[in-house]
């Protein structure tokens, strides 16, 4: 058996990682959509409510089993709202399973989280997923006051936010605050850490809203490059104004490192119904590279190593990577292709002279 290694040590990926989501450097990290449906419509989203993917038990059960085979070290549960789907109490339950079997690597399923807006959180859903190994959530949070956050997600949202996570906090969980950098909110960028941390969350995790969903046909929301820089230097100055209070976190914050190069279909997967992708983003703008080789029939890792769609993804990345295209999906948003610049290069928002938003 090997040594476990304590993945809070372990860092979610350097700031000038290329990753959208930011990773860990232990083990695979699978993002898998679980949400049934959403009683929100949010200006950013590109789920539309209502999951496009199989809630099938079974095969989510079995999808569990082949990440815990391959060293799926965390696990991350989103879609439309996870909180709609009953099942998870299921999938905790064969997590614990397989953690105490004594078969896996103790990395195995060392974190599991899930996303939500909050809304549907109370007292005794909170409660019962915890019993069952559940420790960490993201709250969604995009605007620092009520008429802010409610005009991006909806109206009445902000008071059930505030509640849920005043709930989960008391319930003992590590929670962190996902927050939508978009238009309307970056005056109140330390507002919303200044709430995390009067109400004891973990982690303040910004991120830019990308031009995908709804937020390409929504006026209003998306912020231009131009101001990435400024904007990154606020959250920055922000951070160090609240350490050891609350964490901090933007991700893709600084110039992209040439030498890091994506990890999709490689330590991040996205997995779905039968097939794996490399990863939620990718999905989302490329389902072409989803997996031909199903995990009804081969384990993950198996797929990541011999999927012909999933190679194909990998020899991408390699090719375009001197093209300076170190995210290929947000290439693929931005430029229409995976060719480069990746917009936090030296050659996209790095090269654009510093437009202040104060």
């Amino acid at each position: 058996m090997k040594k476990k290694v304590d993945l809070e040590m372990v860092s979610e990926g350097n700031l000038s990682d290329p990753c959208l989501m930011a990773t860990r450097s232990v083990g695979i990290r699978t993002t898998m959509p679980v949400g049934v449906d959403c009683p929100l419509n949010c200006k950013h989203c590109y789920q539309n409510g209502i999951s496009q993917y199989s809630m099938d038990l079974e095969t989510n059960l079995l999808n569990i089993k082949r990440m815990a085979k391959d060293g799926v070290s965390k696990l991350y549960w989103d879609g439309a709202e996870p909180m709609t789907n009953k099942n998870v109490l299921d999938y905790l339950s064969l997590i614990e399973q397989l953690k105490n079997s004594g078969n896996y690597d103790e990395n195995v399923f060392a974190t599991v989280s899930i996303a939500t807006s909050g809304v549907l959180v109370n007292k005794d859903n909170a409660q019962r997923l915890f019993d069952s190994g559940l420790s960490s959530i993201m709250v969604s949070l995009d605007g620092g006051t009520e008429n802010t956050h409610d005009s991006f997600r909806s109206r009445g949202v902000f008071k059930k936010v505030m509640r849920a996570i005043d709930t989960l906090v008391n319930v003992g969980y590590d929670v962190r605050l996902g927050t939508a950098l978009w238009q309307g909110m970056l005056e109140e960028v330390e507002e919303i850490v200044r709430i995390g941390a009067d109400k004891g969350v973990k982690e303040v995790s910004f991120n830019w809203v990308q031009p995908v969903g709804n937020a390409l046909k929504i006026p209003g929301i998306l912020v231009d490059n131009c101001y990435f820089r400024d904007v990154a230097n606020t959250v920055s100055e922000i951070e160090e104004k609240y350490s050891g209070i609350v964490g901090v976190n933007m991700h893709r914050r600084n110039e992209i490192d040439g030498s890091k190069m994506c990890k999709g279909g490689k330590q991040i997967t996205y997995v779905a119904e039968d097939w794996v992708a490399p990863c939620s983003w990718m999905n989302v703008v490329a389902p072409e590279f989803r997996s031909k080789m199903s995990l009804k029939n081969f384990g993950l890792q198996e797929i990541l190593d011999y999927d012909e769609n999933i190679q194909r993804f990998r020899s991408l990345v390699e090719d375009i990577s001197s093209d300076g295209a170190l995210c290929p999906a947000i290439c693929k948003m931005y430029n229409g292709s995976y060719v480069g610049p990746d917009p936090n290069s030296k050659n996209g928002v790095f090269s654009i002279n510093q437009v202040s938003l104060r």
